[in-house]
């Protein structure tokens, strides 16, 4: 619904911005998958518990 849409909306911002301007150029689901698990795969162990806790709140 309405707030799964706003959820998803606030995930994406936690990306680059230069990511998010590839998904938005490219918005195939391919492209988009790519992009994301490019930067996911790119995280320090740091980062990524970082990011983990800013999403769980």
């Amino acid at each position: 619904g309405k707030n799964n849409s706003r959820k998803y909306e606030n995930l994406s911002l936690l990306l680059p911005e230069d990511i998010r301007l590839n998904i938005v150029q490219n918005p195939t689901p391919y492209l988009v998958i790519r992009h994301v698990m490019d930067f996911i795969s790119s995280l320090t162990d740091r980062h990524a518990l970082s990011l983990y806790r800013l999403i769980r709140g």
